[in-house]
Parts: C-alpha cells; sequence; structure tokens
C-alpha cells in the first residue's frame, strides 16, 4: 500500500521536509498562478528559461511547439498556392475565352479556332500567335474575286441584286442584238449557256 504524504515526510530529515513542503507549496502557488490565461504567458516563458539554464536538453513550450506551428503553416501556404493556380487558371481560360469569341467574329470558322487550338497543344503558348501561324497556313479568300475585263459580264452585281433565280434560269436576260450592245449581248449569250437556255453547239 502506498505511503501518504504525511508518512514520507515522517522519514525524512526535519531539513529534507522543509525543502519538499518548500516544493510543494510552490507547485501549488505556480498552479494557482498559471489558472489564470494572462499570468501563464507571462510565467511559462520565464519559467522555461530558468528550465533551460538549470537543464540544457529541457524542451522549451515554443521548442515543442515549433513543429506543430510548422505543420499548420505547411497547410497554410498549401491551401493558398491552390487558390492562387485556381485563379490563374481561372484567369487564362477568362483570357482564351475571349481571344476565341473575338476570333469567330474575325470570322474563323469552328474548324478554324479547333486547328489554331490543335497549334497551341504542339507548344504555342500564345493564342494570337498561333493564330498568325495558322493563317499563314490556311490564308483567307479574296472577298472581292478578281474579274477578268474580258469577261465582265457583271457576274456580281447580279448576284447583288437578289435576283439568284432569274440569273440561273435566264429569265433575267433581256432580248438584245450584238450591235445594239455587244457586251451585254456577250454577258446575256453566256448566261444562256450557263443556264441551259441556249443549248451549246454540237462538236
Amino acid at each position: 500500500m502506498a505511503k501518504s504524504l504525511q508518512e514520507v515526510l515522517a522519514d525524512l530529515a526535519p531539513e529534507q521536509q522543509g525543502r519538499v513542503l518548500g516544493t510543494l507549496q510552490a507547485g501549488e502557488a505556480l498552479n494557482k498562478l498559471l489558472a489564470d490565461a494572462e499570468l501563464a504567458r507571462e510565467v511559462l516563458p520565464l519559467l522555461d528559461k530558468a528550465a533551460k539554464k538549470v537543464n540544457p536538453a529541457h524542451q522549451t513550450i515554443e521548442e515543442q511547439a515549433a513543429p506543430i506551428v510548422e505543420r499548420a503553416l505547411a497547410k497554410v501556404d498549401e491551401k493558398l498556392a491552390a487558390r492562387d493556380k485556381a485563379a490563374e487558371q481561372k484567369s487564362v481560360e477568362t483570357s482564351l475565352e475571349a481571344k476565341m469569341k473575338a476570333a469567330y467574329d474575325e470570322g474563323f470558322t469552328e474548324d478554324g479556332v479547333k486547328g489554331v487550338l490543335e497549334i497551341m497543344k504542339r507548344g504555342v503558348a500564345d493564342f494570337d500567335d498561333a493564330k498568325k501561324i495558322y493563317r499563314a497556313d490556311h490564308p483567307t479568300p479574296s472577298s472581292s474575286p478578281t474579274q477578268d475585263s474580258r469577261m465582265n459580264w457583271d457576274f456580281y452585281s447580279e448576284i447583288a441584286s437578289d435576283d439568284l433565280k432569274g440569273f440561273f434560269d435566264g429569265s433575267a436576260a433581256k432580248t438584245r442584238s450584238i450591235t445594239d450592245n455587244p457586251q451585254a449581248w456577250e454577258r446575256e449569250t453566256a448566261l444562256g449557256y450557263l443556264s441551259g437556255r441556249i443549248p451549246l453547239p454540237a462538236a
């Protein structure tokens, strides 16, 4: 059976009893001080410093907390890095969407935009640079086809007049003689051949 404190003290010499009792009283007073959080913040560093001086191997509260703090900071850094990466990715996606929309506005087809994206996959990071490369390989047809002056039958103004039916079936042609207007006669005759209204001469 374990001895009580009084029994233990009774076995000690009077001077030893005094030191033990003093230590116990100091510990009790210290516990009361540490029960106050504000006092504990002030007292514990001093106690750690004194204990470290007596025993260099003693680990202070700061030393014990250091690994925990380090792990916590690493977690915070990890979350901040993930947040920054997500924000950067969102910015890149928004910029790419805007550049793709601009390409459509410039006349790019869906296949054309896909072609630009394929060039980016091969290592061209910027959409505009990839678009220039795609344009070099796929030039845009001229919006105003060159007309040969020797065959200037006003084909494009006929199309622009919206009278496409009249153009293709020949009904838009008026009867003219070659002497009245040779150019108009040449045009109408050619359109007649194209529409099948005038049969081609036998070979």
